[in-house]
């Protein structure tokens, strides 16, 4: 029977819960955002091209181990409609163990991962980025048995904590002198301060029990959830793989860079709404109306926040790069435009596997992501023989004509959504986006045409835009502050 201290809440509180929980997000992101820029502008003065190509080619890694710790069954804690203890503790402990016999594969195979770079010296990086396993293995049950009660107030004040404490650790360590390895330091501090800051927050403690119908139970869930998590990691890490073995590592340190100002930050933004509306998802599983009406919702939300912010990257990045990285990461200008670009694009279809998780279609999950990983392969290949441009070139291509498109109309067919109702819900921000991006344009121009220095133009048009898309918003698409109103979340099928 599932404890109610670990159940789901009331379809009552729902909305109650989705609200607070995107307040507790928004709060933890932008505490994280603000301390990893910060981190990564004073890394990227303090550090160079090669020390950040050198960290990447094991940090890569990290995504892999955080996918170990957990082999999906997080996702099964949170979509089954009970659980017991049983299913906890065993959920628990098998998560050690295989993180404890994949960290002893991790030391076996560390001299052939610095071999297959030709860099000896990332042979105790790769060992100490995967000591997570270890300490990410403690985290798993209790974030997820959080996450399935909604408790956002623990979780993001976890990571408000960690977010902090590793940047601070990074910044040290490299004015310390100690090159690649403050990123690696950063990362295990993260690790650790998690890990920290779960036991004291979570008031569940394992038992000494472990259950093979529990575990049968679950891995016919997550199993699939398991291996699709496993492609969407090689498809957001293979362009790194190859471009550190075939390009080198200061091009790495180049598109490196770009990703973690760029696409990185997109998934600490949107994440957070997609972790916040799977377990209401999960919750309304059976409600295929209000479903409905709360993708649509969360689309356009996800939607008002990034299609403008990456519309202006794309505009004022060459001021953003000479100004913020410095002009010593001029080559990264083009990169992060590109990315820009793909976090744009992919914020429409970011909140799809959570409905499929939700609907249990997760077979469909897992053949989707396959045929998405093999695009992105092949693009990354072909790309390979233009630099990292033709790399990330790729990866826009291979996202805007074929998988989010297809992601799209996968959706629209599983939740009975026609074309024209999901472009009604867009075309406000979209008509906002498009006039602040050529105000922005047009300003930026002018301010270089009368010779005015980049440090001004950077914060004269960042300001203009955001005036612009205000101003636009309160004509063509004033659900954008409506939704900021917390009454709006007391009924989920609020249309």
């Amino acid at each position: 029977m599932d404890d109610p201290a670990y159940g789901r809440p009331e379809r009552s509180a729902l909305g109650g819960n989705v609200r607070r929980g995107l307040a507790w997000k928004g709060a933890s992101q932008l505490t994280a955002q603000i301390a990893r820029t910060s981190m990564t502008i004073i890394l990227a003065h303090l550090l160079t091209p090669r020390d950040f190509g050198l960290a990447g080619m094991v940090l890569i890694f990290s995504g892999l181990i955080q996918l170990l710790t957990d082999v999906g069954f997080s996702a099964s804690l949170v979509q089954l409609k009970t659980i017991t203890e049983a299913d906890r503790s065993t959920a628990f402990w098998f998560s050690m163990f295989l993180s404890l016999a994949c960290f002893g594969v991790a030391v076996l195979v560390s001299p052939y991962v610095a071999s297959f770079y030709g860099q000896p010296r990332l042979r105790w990086m790769f060992v100490a980025i995967a000591s997570g396993l270890l300490t990410g293995s403690l985290t798993t049950t209790q974030a997820s048995l959080l996450w399935r009660s909604m408790n956002f107030r623990a979780l993001e004040t976890r990571a408000m904590a960690a977010a902090v404490a590793s940047a601070v650790v990074g910044i040290a360590a490299a004015v310390g002198g100690l090159g690649a390895w403050s990123l690696i330091l950063q990362a295990l501090a993260l690790s650790a301060a998690s890990t920290i800051t779960i036991w004291i927050f979570s008031p569940w403690k394992p038992q000494f029990m472990f259950s093979r119908e529990s575990l049968r139970r679950m891995a016919r869930f997550s199993s699939n959830v398991f291996f699709s998590r496993f492609l969407t990691y090689g498809d957001r890490n293979l362009d790194n793989l190859l471009v550190g073995r075939f390009l080198g590592s200061a091009p790495l340190g180049i598109y490196s860079l770009s990703y973690s100002v760029i696409l990185i930050p997109f998934e600490r933004i949107v994440s957070p709404v997609q972790n916040v509306l799977y377990p209401a998802f999960a919750t309304i599983q059976d409600d295929l109306k209000q479903m409905r009406t709360l993708w649509l919702r969360g689309v356009r939300l996800i939607a008002t926040i990034m299609f403008p912010a990456m519309a202006g990257v794309i505009v004022v990045a060459p001021d953003f790069v000479s100004v913020v990285l410095g002009r010593r990461w001029t080559g990264a200008t083009t990169i992060v435009q590109i990315f820009a670009w793909v976090a744009l694009i992919q914020s429409l279809a970011i909140l799809n596997s959570a409905v499929w998780q939700s609907r249990s279609k997760t077979g469909l999950l897992l053949r989707f992501t396959a045929c998405a990983f093999a695009l992105d392969a092949t693009a990354f290949v072909v790309g390979l023989h233009f630099g990292v441009r033709g790399v990330a070139t790729g990866y826009a291509i291979t996202n805007t004509f074929a998988i989010v498109p297809v992601g799209l109309f996968i959706m629209g067919r599983l939740l009975e959504v026609r074309p024209n109702v999901f472009i009604g819900e867009l075309r406000g921000v979209i008509e906002a986006t498009v006039v602040m991006a050529a105000a922005t344009w047009a300003l930026r121009h002018e301010l270089i045409s009368i010779g005015v220095a980049p440090g001004i133009r950077l914060p004269a048009a960042v300001l203009a835009g955001i005036a612009v898309y205000v101003l636009m918003c309160l004509w063509r698409e004033r659900r954008a502050f409506e939704e900021l109103d917390p009454r709006r979340f007391r009924t989920i099928a609020t249309p």
